[in-house]
């Protein structure tokens, strides 16, 4: 039996990307393949680097036996609760396995999300999406999250021999363009190279497969993966908006892994925040570019999906599937005038501002315990920076606050800038030695 518990059966493919304009340097030494990175780098349209990793195999608990509702899973809850309140460290309780890769970042794809070719599960196709790049003389197959595991030995589930094709979408004429075998998708070559296939393509092969549909199809010819050729990918996939705060947000449509270079016609779907049944989409059309730009004011507080969708396979009737959608979630954050204009004491700040970062990251008190109050008032200046807007997107930056609204800010602002309050609270200054033990804790 796999492992039941909560995400225990699921797997996240997970990607960011790093411009070289921001620091990022290579030290090859002695490594050939760094040299060569390093050398491919260089070019003007490589932006950066991109990481992709796949996370699978969750365990909660360090027990795999565990299930949703067993009295084991209650104990073993309770004793994680009884440890995060003894403070000091405590490791995350639910542990995945991960397999990546590192790869040349190009002008025109996206930095958060694969922007390849992407083919989509079939009707009752055992497979999840993946995604493939077509080169001149060979075909590289992404199958990170696309081949389940079938028990908790991580065995691959075996599908036989699987043939990749591309099809003439109008006249459904079929070019074999190569095949791969169970030992190419097993737990083994998974785990050597994280669910990357390359299948070498006969001369002229991928002229052909250019402007054709990729499937993926199994011994008997019935295809398990098919080409979804149009997607419009985000700009920003988590788009945080304060009250009142206006922005144009944009999708690129991408044409079989490439920046579309024309008007495309989109159907923009908005849902709630569970991405349930959606309201009547709305008919927009992009630019020259395939640029889609849709203006938004946030009006109250909440979390909004928009979906866009570009054909008949794609459409979100029935809600988002993870599989097949690209999306956008909006998170509005309201203003709090009330809360910015409490008095800024450590009661008002705590509760209204503190306590939930506090409960959401306990395992904060490594360092700081926030809800000590002479230790925030001696980290004032780091809270300060680790909060502040204008690194919203800088590795300083605190992502668990992101959902702190500008009136909270402004409470925690005003008890951080008070010089009194910081005075009284110089001779509190946490116990560095005291930190460090903590941070030893199991």
């Amino acid at each position: 039996m796999a492992n039941a518990m909560i995400a225990g059966i699921a797997s996240v493919a997970w990607q960011t990307s790093f411009p070289k304009t921001a620091g990022l340097r290579i030290d090859p030494f002695d490594s050939p393949a760094l040299q060569s990175l390093a050398k491919a780098m260089e070019p003007d349209d490589v932006l950066g680097l991109t990481i992709r990793f796949n996370a699978y195999r969750t365990i909660y608990y360090d027990n795999p036996n565990l299930t949703n509702k067993s009295p084991d899973t209650k104990v073993a809850a309770q004793a994680l609760a009884a440890k995060l309140n003894g403070g000091g460290f405590q490791p995350n309780p639910a542990r995945s396995l991960l397999v990546g890769v590192i790869g040349l970042w190009r002008k025109g794809e996206p930095a958060h999300e694969p922007g390849d070719r992407t083919l989509i599960p079939a009707d009752n196709s055992p497979l999840g999406s993946a995604h493939a790049r077509l080169g001149d003389t060979a075909l590289t197959l992404d199958l990170s999250n696309s081949v389940s595991e079938i028990d908790k030995n991580l065995t691959k589930q075996n599908l036989g021999a699987l043939t990749v094709v591309a099809a003439d979408p109008t006249s459904g004429a079929i070019t074999n363009l190569g095949s791969f075998d169970y030992s190419q998708y097993d737990r083994a070559a998974y785990e050597a190279s994280a669910g990357i296939i390359t299948i070498p393509l006969a001369a002229g092969a991928a002229k052909t497969a250019a402007k054709l549909d990729l499937q993926i199809q199994d011994s008997t010819g019935t295809p398990l993966l098919t080409e979804l050729a149009l997607r419009a990918i985000p700009a920003t996939p988590n788009l945080y908006l304060d009250e009142g705060e206006s922005t144009i947000a944009t999708f690129q449509v991408y044409d079989r892994g490439r920046a579309a270079t024309s008007v495309v016609p989109v159907s923009l779907y908005k849902m709630d925040a569970s991405g349930s049944t959606p309201d009547n989409p709305t008919h927009l059309t992009t630019d020259k570019n395939g640029v889609l730009s849709i203006p938004l004011t946030a009006v109250s507080d909440g979390i909004a999906a928009f979906v866009p969708s570009l054909s008949d396979a794609d459409q979100p009737t029935n809600g988002i599937d993870t599989q097949v959608n690209t999306y956008m979630y909006v998170r509005m954050r309201p203003a709090d005038t009330a809360i910015a204009s409490l008095d800024p004491t450590w009661d008002n700040v705590y509760a209204y501002v503190l306590a939930n970062w506090n409960s959401m990251a306990p395992c904060m008190d490594n360092w700081l315990n926030l809800a000590d109050p002479a230790q925030v008032k001696a980290y004032a200046q780091i809270l300060k920076r680790l909060t502040d807007p204008a690194n919203f997107e800088d590795f300083r930056f605190m992502p668990v606050t992101r959902d702190m609204s500008a009136g909270e800010r402004t409470l925690l602002y005003k008890f951080l800038d008070d010089v009194h309050a910081v005075e009284r609270a110089v001779e509190h200054r946490p116990n560095f030695a005291d930190l460090s033990r903590a941070m030893r804790r199991t």
